[in-house]
């Protein structure tokens, strides 16, 4: 980290403005603006603890975008913030606030001309709004809560027609609801980040609707019960929504905005995407961070010290240092998934055809070759992380309060028309020393801000040149892979692509085994031993393939030759399992259930029997799906499609096999409804069937060029050609939706 002494340097001079100000303020005089400053009160009264840790925040990138900020609160009569004589709570005065003049981004009608981008279904003008919340509060019993208030990031890279249209695609999740609300579109100020445009939304979370001019919870009458008691009671007043509250409503709402904004920066052909998800949801090892809000936001611009503002920067430097050399981690498994491509295609052939073959051996060495620069490299990255983080504090936070003081120091001295214009000149001559103060710090610790920029390039300078190492490495096991699958290809008579699609076949195995929800083992699996403890090895891999080949041909014609025991089936392709090879296997074996049961540890109630082909959904309406054996329609919801059971390599080949016949269309509509039901399903274990089955949807849209979200076929894209070729059907309109983010 820091340098003890430039860090000690910093201290020091937060102690000599301190010193400097004291020693002012026994003989201060000349204005009262001036005498509070040395006091310690008003803009300038506070001096800056340079040495506290200070960096700028950023926001790390999951696997389908950015978070965003979204604040949701409320206020009701128990604890509405402001009140006054005339106001039970702050909601009134929230909305004049909002709707203040300048503060609304300005898009063009259909005339051509600026308007506020302000709309809703609270009333026409603004008085009337504001005497709307009034109303409610009389509405509301002692404890009733009377507005909910969101504050909501829009995208920058957007325009504000752009911008508009995400806040009226959100907003009518309210409408939907029949829930009075209003949103307005705030510009950032003169004084906020350029980048801060943002939406308001207040509503009430009771549906209302206007009868002869009047709210229904405005119109009141005099009851007269029994006791002979008079009450004045709302009879037209709607009861409150509650799905409009609580934790999923929230959710829902952050889920809306992002699809919402995410359709925008798609149109506009922008890469940013927001996430709703938390960070531990999307696997960001970052502790969230708190917003500054406006008041500690405008202390840090200034170089002031928050607590806020610490806190997250100490939240930023730990996620820095944590994803140093993040990718550098991830290029290692990919080059260890080809070691064991190439281990897993080798080991049948080298007893046989390449007696001298060394190839495995080699990757191995390759590997530990690989690892031991890329454990350099991350190294190096965190090390060059460290000295960035380093070289940010020293400057940050002095650089920030230096621009502030010349500013304010030029601006003072401006002032003619002010009163105190003696303690402004006092003020401006006070902060114009204190700038070269700081000035003079920053020149002492200028030595170590060039040590350290001269680290990094050294740093940054070794990694690349390690990284030149590496990628010797990776082209090397790349050339042993490729020789590896051609040799496969030659020994089983089949095309190259065949081969890397049976790779990529074994590798969507390993990934859904290692995310099975229903798997006792959270871990992946290694080499040579499988998620769920089953053995992995070459020949047993290759039966699978060949039990897999044989029921790949059950459903076509066979003659009447009796079905052989199961002893008799492995003998008859034992030298061609043992060589990892497929077989052409004869008639059924009797006690193929039996075998496979043992074989896969697959629950007695699952069984084996061949899946029949889904029929296509016919349009408009879709056909429901067949039920099979790995596979199951859920009742609620039509077209969801469960894979039960554990994910070994037959059941997915089978259920791939199912999906075959379905156009893409069709696979989409199952796809949509099976993410619904993720959604919507309460039971865990019905969650993860749900979750195994998108996830190999998404597979079988990958392998044909089909983007599931937006429903558009790119034979050039297809990892299989053949299948690309096989459903060339695609929307002629496309249209968004999210359905890969319930694969992750």
């Amino acid at each position: 980290m820091t340098s003890v002494i430039a860090t000690q340097m910093l201290g020091d001079l937060s102690s000599r403005l301190q010193r400097s100000r004291a020693a002012k303020a026994k003989v201060a005089t000349g204005g009262a603006r001036y005498v509070a400053t040395l006091a310690g009160r008003g803009r300038h009264g506070q001096v800056p603890d340079f040495s506290k840790p200070a960096v700028a925040g950023t926001r790390p990138t999951s696997g389908r975008g950015v978070t965003f900020h979204f604040k949701h609160t409320y206020v009701s009569k128990l604890s509405g913030g402001t009140k006054s004589q005339f106001h039970m709570t702050s909601a009134s005065a929230h909305q004049a606030y909002i709707e203040r003049p300048g503060a609304a981004e300005r898009v063009p009608d259909d005339k051509g001309d600026l308007i506020p981008a302000s709309f809703g279904t609270i009333d026409i003008t603004k008085g009337q709004r504001v005497a709307f919340w009034d109303k409610v509060e009389l509405a509301e019993g002692r404890t009733g809560r009377v507005q909910c208030r969101l504050i909501v990031e829009l995208p920058h890279e957007l325009g504000a027609v752009e911008r508009l249209r995400v806040a009226r695609r959100f907003c009518e999740e309210f409408e939907k609801k029949k829930l009075p609300y209003w949103s307005v579109l705030h510009t950032p100020g003169p004084t906020s980040d350029p980048r801060n445009f943002h939406l308001h939304v207040c509503y009430y979370d009771r549906p209302a609707q206007k009868i002869d001019g009047k709210w229904d919870f405005e119109i009141t009458e005099a009851r007269r019960y029994a006791s002979r008691n008079v009450r004045m009671i709302r009879p037209e007043m709607q009861k409150k929504d509650r799905t409009a509250q609580g934790p999923s409503w929230l959710l829902h709402l952050r889920e809306s905005y992002a699809l919402a904004a995410n359709q925008e920066l798609s149109a506009r052909g922008e890469a940013k995407r927001y996430d709703p998800r938390s960070y531990w949801q999307s696997g960001v090892e970052k502790a969230p961070t708190r917003h500054l809000g406006t008041k500690a936001a405008s202390l840090e611009l200034t170089g002031r010290n928050t607590k806020t503002g610490s806190d997250n920067a100490s939240k930023e430097i730990d996620f820095r240092q944590r994803a140093a050399g993040a990718s550098d981690l991830d290029r290692h498994k990919t080059a260890s998934k080809i070691v064991g491509n190439i281990d897993h295609l080798r080991t049948g052939l080298s007893r046989e055809f390449d007696r001298d073959d060394q190839s495995v051996q080699v990757a191995y060495g390759l590997l530990e070759t690989h690892r031991k620069v890329t454990e350099n490299i991350v190294e190096i990255r965190r090390q060059v992380v460290d000295n960035e983080i380093d070289l940010e504090a020293l400057a940050f936070r002095i650089d920030r309060r230096k621009n502030h003081v010349d500013a304010d120091s030029k601006s003072l001295l401006t002032k003619s028309d002010d009163i105190d214009q003696a303690g402004n000149r006092h003020l401006s001559d006070l902060l114009f020393e204190e700038a070269m103060m700081m000035e003079e710090t920053r020149s002492e610790v200028s030595h170590f801000i060039l040590d350290l920029q001269r680290t990094i390039k050294e740093r940054e300078t070794a990694a690349a040149i390690l990284g030149l190492e590496r990628d010797s490495v990776e082209a090397a096991l790349r050339s042993l892979e490729a020789k590896a699958v051609q040799s496969q290809a030659r020994h089983l008579g089949v095309s190259v692509e065949e081969v890397r699609a049976d790779l990529e076949f074994a590798a969507l195995v390993s990934e859904i085994k290692s995310q099975d929800t229903l798997g006792a083992s959270p871990q992946a699996p290694t080499l040579n031993q499988g998620s769920e403890g089953r053995d992995s090895s070459p020949s047993n891999r290759s039966a699978d393939v060949a039990i897999g080949t044989w029921l790949d041909r059950v459903s076509a014609p066979t003659n009447s030759t009796p079905a052989p025991s199961i002893e008799e089936f492995l003998k008859g392709n034992e030298a061609r399992i043992a060589r990892g090879g497929p077989s052409a296997p004869p008639a059924p074996p009797a006690a193929l259930d039996a075998w496979l049961q043992a074989r896969t540890n697959m629950s007695p109630e699952i069984g084996v029997a061949p899946i029949e082909p889904m029929s296509q959904a016919p349009n408009p309406v879709p056909s429901p799906v067949r039920r099979g054996d790995y596979f199951l329609e859920t009742p609620e919801i039509d077209g969801a499609i469960r894979f039960e059971g554990n994910p070994t390599n037959l059941a997915v080949r089978e259920f791939m096999s199912s999906l075959s016949v379905v156009d893409n269309k069709t696979l989409r509509w199952h796809a949509q409804a099976t993410a619904d039901a993720i959604d919507l399903t309460p039971d865990r274990s019905f969650q993860g069937d749900y979750k195994k089955a998108l996830r190999v949807i998404a597979h079988i849209a990958d392998l044909r060029g089909f983007d599931l979200d937006t429903g558009v076929h790119k034979p050039e894209l297809a990892k299989d050609p053949n299948l690309a070729k096989q459903h060339v059907d695609t929307l002629s309109n496309p249209e968004f939706r999210d359905i890969r983010s319930r694969v992750r």
